[in-house]
């Protein structure tokens, strides 16, 4: 298998261009100039990629100039709407003093492209106040069930992206929007798939700065969400995932190595290689096999098979076997799937002009994979968790029963480092430890001792410091041992 070059599209080189897959074929739409913030020239035009022809057809402007519009496929054509400011119509007042121009308006405004005749039909705004409501942020996700389209993700503060109803919906054969019941835990960062059932919308973090308990689904049916059963894989932010018929797949993801939930850029997060395959009908899970290397980027169902574009790099992991393949070629993305059949850019997830886009298709070779990831079977003896709770002025944590001495060290000293990593919940400039001895090996048992005094009578810090020293030894690789608190 590999990817096969098509011929470019009709149009100058551009940035941050819409790819949705239709009826008719792919549209490649919106966007901006080559340059690195794609703010000096946005474009309104966009072209019709046939398939099975493999020719393009030039869609004329649209009567908004867009990028980051998210678009979704409708029976007759296809919906945009949010994405950068260019897609608002905003209204301007002079003001004398301070800045001379300040926001007083701003209304979404929404597009339909009729891909029967390749013209375009401006939707009535979107009624709902976006200061107070909503705000058209980049990329969310965008559903349809029919004439009605949902979109999620959309941001209701503009510093965090909060919002108690993150669903707004759009009747497109109506000209109607609502907002359905929000969603029971708002968060960010979350993997957000649409399903045949709905949405499906799995792991983040909330504004309170926690990871977001399990997933969850929207039904448009009764527009009521519900809870997905508990995963078997540990909650994380920026998974990514795909829908196969009714079965979802839930790949990869970060945590902090400190256990904590907002992405932070001043630590190296856990990119973590393993998965899970998610019943719609049955509301169960099934663990599947870690891939070769943390699956991220952009992901797809190829009629057979999952396929994740990470790394420059192409992951292939086939649900029968319960196997992965990685193959030495790849494209940044984004990738859509049509006819079944997977495409994507040849040249980066965002720049469309003179780069190709290319189809996924039988015939190469798969890349060498690495090492196979050693199994971790390090058990945590009973009653760790409430001995360290009763002694968090000196708790000691010890390995024992390590086959590989000199590694374990290595991965319990790495775990001593993520111990001191934790911040205490009232200073959260300070680490809470105030002390953390060396880590010493004596007559086959590693450890050391952290002074975490009064970490019980906070939720959740103690629970964190275990986290912190069982992750170190899996991310490490270490194969055997007991982990217990001295």
């Amino acid at each position: 298998m590999s990817w096969r070059a098509l011929p470019p599209p009709p149009f100058p080189p551009r940035g941050a261009a819409t790819v949705v897959s239709c009826s008719r074929g792919i549209v490649v739409w919106g966007g901006g100039d080559d340059t690195p913030d794609y703010t000096a020239n946005y474009h309104g035009d966009g072209a019709l990629f046939d398939p099975e022809a493999e020719t393009w057809t030039m869609i004329p402007p649209a009567p908004l100039l867009p990028a980051y519009t998210p678009g979704i496929a409708v029976p007759a054509g296809v919906v945009f709407f949010g994405g950068s400011e260019v897609t608002i119509e905003r209204t301007f007042e002079f003001e004398p003093e301070g800045r001379p121009w300040v926001r007083k308006s701003e209304t979404p405004r929404a597009l339909l492209l009729k891909t029967d005749s390749l013209t375009w039909r401006e939707l009535p705004p979107c009624p709902f106040d976006p200061r107070n409501c909503f705000y058209v942020g980049n990329y969310p996700t965008a559903f349809a069930a029919g004439d009605v389209v949902y979109w999620w993700g959309l941001r209701g503060d503009r510093t965090w992206g909060w919002t108690d109803s993150p669903l707004v919906a759009l009747d497109v054969a109506t000209e109607t929007w609502t907002l359905p019941e929000a969603q029971t835990q708002a968060r960010k960062r979350a993997v957000a798939v649409a399903t045949p059932a709905g949405l499906a919308v799995w792991g983040g973090y909330r504004q309170e700065g926690e990871l977001a308990h399990e997933g969850e689904l929207f039904d448009p049916k009764d527009r009521t969400w519900r809870p997905m059963a508990p995963s078997p894989i540990g909650i994380r932010f920026d998974s990514t995932g795909c829908v196969a018929s009714s079965t979802l797949y839930v790949l990869g993801g970060e945590t902090n190595p400190d256990g904590s939930a907002r992405p932070n850029a001043r630590v190296e997060r856990v990119a973590h290689c393993d998965g899970a395959a998610y019943d719609l009908d049955r509301d169960a899970w099934t663990p599947i096999a870690p891939a070769p290397v943390p699956p991220s980027g952009c992901t797809a169902w190829t009629g057979s098979q999952v396929l994740v574009t990470t790394g420059g790099r192409t992951l292939m992991y086939d649900p029968v076997t319960d196997t992965w393949e990685r193959h030495a070629t790849g494209v940044p993305g984004p990738v859509v799937s049509w006819g079944g059949r997977v495409y994507g850019s040849t040249n980066g997830a965002e720049i469309w002009g003179d780069a190709q886009l290319a189809v996924w298709e039988p015939g190469g070779v798969p890349a060498p994979s690495p090492p196979a990831q050693p199994t971790v079977t390090v058990a945590v003896a009973p009653g760790t968790l409430e001995r360290l709770t009763a002694t968090t002025g000196a708790m000691r944590f010890e390995l024992r029963d390590a086959a590989d001495a000199e590694a374990a060290t290595a991965a319990m000293a790495e775990a001593r480092r993520r111990v001191l990593a934790i911040r205490h919940p009232e200073e959260p400039d300070e680490a809470f430890a105030s002390y953390a001895g060396a880590v010493e090996e004596r007559d086959g048992v590693i450890g050391f001792v952290v002074d975490m005094a009064d970490a019980e009578a906070y939720d959740g810090v103690v629970e964190a410091a275990l986290d912190a020293v069982t992750g170190a030894l899996r991310d490490a690789g270490v194969e055997s041992g007991a982990l217990s608190a001295g």
